[in-house]
Protein backbone atom coordinates (compact mmCIF):
# COMPACT_ATOMS: atom_id res chain seq x y z
CA UNK A 1 0.00 0.00 0.00
CA UNK A 2 2.65 2.57 0.94
CA UNK A 3 4.75 1.57 -2.33
CA UNK A 4 1.29 2.70 -4.35
CA UNK A 5 0.89 5.66 -2.40
CA UNK A 6 4.33 6.93 -2.88
CA UNK A 7 4.45 6.36 -6.92
CA UNK A 8 0.80 7.97 -6.59
CA UNK A 9 3.08 11.25 -5.13
CA UNK A 10 5.73 11.02 -7.06
CA UNK A 11 3.36 11.21 -10.22
CA UNK A 12 1.48 14.45 -8.37
CA UNK A 13 4.54 16.21 -8.19
CA UNK A 14 5.24 15.81 -11.37
CA UNK A 15 2.29 16.62 -12.88
CA UNK A 16 2.37 19.77 -11.08
CA UNK A 17 5.83 20.91 -11.92
CA UNK A 18 4.84 20.71 -15.91
CA UNK A 19 1.38 22.53 -15.26
CA UNK A 20 3.42 25.65 -13.65
CA UNK A 21 5.72 25.51 -16.54
CA UNK A 22 3.01 25.28 -19.26
CA UNK A 23 1.27 28.41 -17.31
CA UNK A 24 3.61 31.19 -16.38
CA UNK A 25 3.20 33.95 -14.00
CA UNK A 26 1.48 37.15 -16.08
CA UNK A 27 4.63 39.40 -14.53
CA UNK A 28 7.21 36.77 -15.99
CA UNK A 29 7.32 38.52 -19.30
CA UNK A 30 8.06 42.23 -17.67
CA UNK A 31 10.40 40.39 -14.92
CA UNK A 32 12.30 38.63 -17.20
CA UNK A 33 11.18 35.02 -15.89
CA UNK A 34 10.56 33.93 -19.64
CA UNK A 35 12.57 31.39 -21.71
CA UNK A 36 13.99 33.14 -24.46
CA UNK A 37 16.59 30.33 -24.94
CA UNK A 38 18.17 30.25 -28.31
CA UNK A 39 16.22 33.01 -30.26
CA UNK A 40 18.51 34.64 -32.42
CA UNK A 41 18.42 37.91 -34.71
CA UNK A 42 19.36 37.93 -38.38
CA UNK A 43 20.46 41.14 -40.28
CA UNK A 44 17.27 43.62 -39.85
CA UNK A 45 14.85 42.84 -43.06
CA UNK A 46 12.82 46.03 -41.74
CA UNK A 47 14.83 49.35 -41.90
CA UNK A 48 16.40 51.14 -39.13
CA UNK A 49 14.68 48.70 -36.72
CA UNK A 50 16.99 47.81 -33.78
CA UNK A 51 16.02 45.26 -31.10
CA UNK A 52 17.03 45.39 -27.88
CA UNK A 53 15.40 41.94 -25.96
CA UNK A 54 13.04 39.12 -26.50
CA UNK A 55 11.04 36.82 -24.58
CA UNK A 56 8.77 34.13 -24.40
CA UNK A 57 6.57 32.97 -21.83
CA UNK A 58 3.56 30.63 -22.26
CA UNK A 59 2.16 31.64 -25.67
CA UNK A 60 3.12 35.36 -25.72
CA UNK A 61 6.98 36.21 -27.44
CA UNK A 62 7.76 40.04 -26.35
CA UNK A 63 10.45 41.96 -28.41
CA UNK A 64 11.21 45.18 -27.14
CA UNK A 65 13.00 47.14 -30.15
CA UNK A 66 13.19 50.82 -31.31
CA UNK A 67 13.04 51.84 -34.99
CA UNK A 68 10.44 53.35 -37.50
CA UNK A 69 8.26 50.13 -38.05
CA UNK A 70 7.08 50.52 -34.45
CA UNK A 71 6.62 54.04 -33.98
CA UNK A 72 5.08 54.38 -37.80
CA UNK A 73 4.09 51.04 -38.92
CA UNK A 74 1.74 52.38 -41.78
CA UNK A 75 4.88 54.63 -43.11
CA UNK A 76 5.62 58.34 -42.37
CA UNK A 77 2.72 60.85 -43.28
CA UNK A 78 2.31 64.78 -42.92
CA UNK A 79 -1.51 64.78 -44.41
CA UNK A 80 -4.17 62.28 -43.80
CA UNK A 81 -4.86 62.50 -47.87
CA UNK A 82 -1.23 61.39 -48.60
CA UNK A 83 -2.22 58.04 -46.24
CA UNK A 84 -5.51 57.39 -47.52
CA UNK A 85 -4.49 57.70 -51.25
CA UNK A 86 -3.12 53.79 -50.17
CA UNK A 87 -6.78 52.37 -50.00
CA UNK A 88 -9.91 52.29 -51.52
CA UNK A 89 -12.97 54.03 -51.81
CA UNK A 90 -14.95 52.05 -48.78
CA UNK A 91 -13.14 53.34 -46.55
CA UNK A 92 -14.47 56.38 -44.03
CA UNK A 93 -12.62 59.45 -42.50
CA UNK A 94 -14.21 60.84 -39.68
CA UNK A 95 -12.01 63.97 -38.17
CA UNK A 96 -12.49 64.99 -34.50
CA UNK A 97 -10.90 67.79 -32.39
CA UNK A 98 -9.98 66.18 -28.88
CA UNK A 99 -8.50 67.83 -25.27
CA UNK A 100 -5.97 65.24 -24.16
CA UNK A 101 -6.86 63.88 -20.81
CA UNK A 102 -10.43 65.66 -21.78
CA UNK A 103 -9.06 68.30 -20.02
CA UNK A 104 -10.69 71.50 -21.64
CA UNK A 105 -7.78 73.90 -20.39
CA UNK A 106 -5.16 72.51 -22.79
CA UNK A 107 -5.13 73.00 -26.63
CA UNK A 108 -6.76 70.62 -29.15
CA UNK A 109 -5.62 67.84 -30.84
CA UNK A 110 -6.36 66.95 -34.53
CA UNK A 111 -7.06 63.27 -34.70
CA UNK A 112 -8.63 61.06 -37.91
CA UNK A 113 -10.19 57.85 -37.41
CA UNK A 114 -9.96 54.87 -40.77
CA UNK A 115 -12.69 53.05 -40.57
CA UNK A 116 -12.63 49.88 -43.53
CA UNK A 117 -15.07 46.82 -42.58
CA UNK A 118 -14.37 45.82 -39.01
CA UNK A 119 -11.48 47.62 -38.59
CA UNK A 120 -10.17 51.13 -37.68
CA UNK A 121 -7.23 53.31 -37.34
CA UNK A 122 -6.79 56.21 -35.36
CA UNK A 123 -3.92 58.82 -35.83
CA UNK A 124 -3.04 62.45 -34.63
CA UNK A 125 -1.42 65.11 -36.04
CA UNK A 126 1.44 66.34 -34.24
CA UNK A 127 2.21 69.57 -35.59
CA UNK A 128 5.69 70.12 -34.14
CA UNK A 129 6.87 66.68 -35.91
CA UNK A 130 4.71 67.51 -39.04
CA UNK A 131 3.62 63.76 -38.71
CA UNK A 132 0.61 61.53 -38.55
CA UNK A 133 1.12 59.31 -34.90
CA UNK A 134 -0.79 56.17 -34.18
CA UNK A 135 -2.88 56.55 -31.28
CA UNK A 136 -4.73 53.09 -31.65
CA UNK A 137 -5.79 50.57 -33.68
CA UNK A 138 -7.79 47.52 -34.33
CA UNK A 139 -7.44 45.63 -37.55
CA UNK A 140 -9.19 42.72 -38.74
CA UNK A 141 -9.28 43.51 -42.50
CA UNK A 142 -6.88 42.09 -45.46
CA UNK A 143 -6.41 45.11 -46.77
CA UNK A 144 -5.16 47.53 -44.22
CA UNK A 145 -1.30 46.87 -44.38
CA UNK A 146 1.62 47.95 -42.73
CA UNK A 147 4.87 49.22 -44.25
CA UNK A 148 6.67 46.96 -44.40
CA UNK A 149 3.30 44.02 -46.01
CA UNK A 150 2.49 42.99 -42.58
CA UNK A 151 -0.87 41.92 -43.16
CA UNK A 152 -4.00 39.77 -41.79
CA UNK A 153 -3.68 36.32 -43.41
CA UNK A 154 0.49 36.57 -43.65
CA UNK A 155 1.90 33.30 -41.77
CA UNK A 156 3.56 33.22 -38.24
CA UNK A 157 7.08 32.24 -40.11
CA UNK A 158 7.02 34.65 -42.47
CA UNK A 159 6.45 37.58 -40.13
CA UNK A 160 8.78 36.22 -37.81
CA UNK A 161 11.29 36.31 -41.00
CA UNK A 162 10.25 39.89 -41.27
CA UNK A 163 11.30 41.04 -37.77
CA UNK A 164 14.46 39.12 -38.52
CA UNK A 165 14.11 37.01 -35.37
CA UNK A 166 15.62 33.09 -36.06
CA UNK A 167 13.89 30.35 -33.39
CA UNK A 168 12.94 26.74 -33.83
CA UNK A 169 10.06 25.16 -35.32
CA UNK A 170 9.08 23.97 -31.49
CA UNK A 171 9.50 27.52 -30.10
CA UNK A 172 7.39 29.15 -33.29
CA UNK A 173 4.12 26.36 -32.70
CA UNK A 174 3.91 27.82 -28.56
CA UNK A 175 3.26 31.31 -29.88
CA UNK A 176 0.07 32.78 -30.43
CA UNK A 177 0.71 36.47 -29.79
CA UNK A 178 3.44 38.44 -30.38
CA UNK A 179 3.52 41.78 -28.53
CA UNK A 180 6.34 44.49 -29.79
CA UNK A 181 6.80 47.11 -27.25
CA UNK A 182 9.15 50.49 -28.26
CA UNK A 183 11.89 50.55 -25.53
CA UNK A 184 11.71 54.83 -25.98
CA UNK A 185 8.34 55.94 -25.76
CA UNK A 186 5.03 54.30 -25.30
CA UNK A 187 3.39 52.45 -28.01
CA UNK A 188 3.00 48.64 -28.42
CA UNK A 189 1.51 46.25 -31.18
CA UNK A 190 -0.94 43.39 -30.79
CA UNK A 191 -0.55 40.52 -33.46
CA UNK A 192 -2.88 37.41 -32.62
CA UNK A 193 -2.03 34.10 -35.10
CA UNK A 194 -4.85 31.65 -35.43
CA UNK A 195 -3.80 28.15 -37.21
CA UNK A 196 -0.35 29.72 -37.97
CA UNK A 197 -1.88 32.84 -39.75
CA UNK A 198 -2.27 36.29 -38.29
CA UNK A 199 -6.00 36.62 -37.22
CA UNK A 200 -6.18 40.41 -35.92
CA UNK A 201 -3.69 43.02 -34.73
CA UNK A 202 -3.79 45.92 -32.55
CA UNK A 203 -1.67 48.87 -31.79
CA UNK A 204 -1.83 51.19 -28.63
CA UNK A 205 0.03 54.18 -27.22
CA UNK A 206 0.64 56.15 -24.33
CA UNK A 207 -1.44 59.42 -26.07
CA UNK A 208 -3.99 60.73 -23.56
CA UNK A 209 -7.09 60.19 -26.12
CA UNK A 210 -10.10 57.68 -27.02
CA UNK A 211 -8.99 55.24 -28.36
CA UNK A 212 -12.00 53.65 -30.11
Amino acid sequence: MTKYFMLFLIIVIISLGDYSRSFPKVNDIKEGNADSTNIGVNSPTIENIEITNIKITADTLLVILTGDFIYYPFGMYNSIEALTNNYSANLKINTFDEYPYDDTTTNKLKTYKLNLGNSFVKFVKDESKNKLEIVSARVFDKEIKLSNGIGIGITKEDFINKLSLKMSQYQLKKINIVLLESSLTGIWHYYCFKDDTLNSFSLDSDFQLKKD
